[in-house]
């Protein structure tokens, strides 16, 4: 079964890599594959550690 329309439900995890290894690479769990990159960028001001 073939679907082009994407859940709005759907997540993915992304890894965000760090260029120092201060933190170490992050795994970012549950992002929605709808979210814009202003989004995704107000998610990770919550969750990663420096919030970037």
């Amino acid at each position: 079964m073939e679907n082009s329309q994407v859940s709005d439900k759907e997540t993915i995890s992304l890894v965000i890599k760090t260029p120092n290894q201060f933190h170490g690479d992050q795994l970012i769990e549950g992002v929605r594959v709808d979210w814009t990159v202003k989004d995704l960028k107000c998610h990770l001001s919550k969750v990663y550690p420096t919030n970037p």
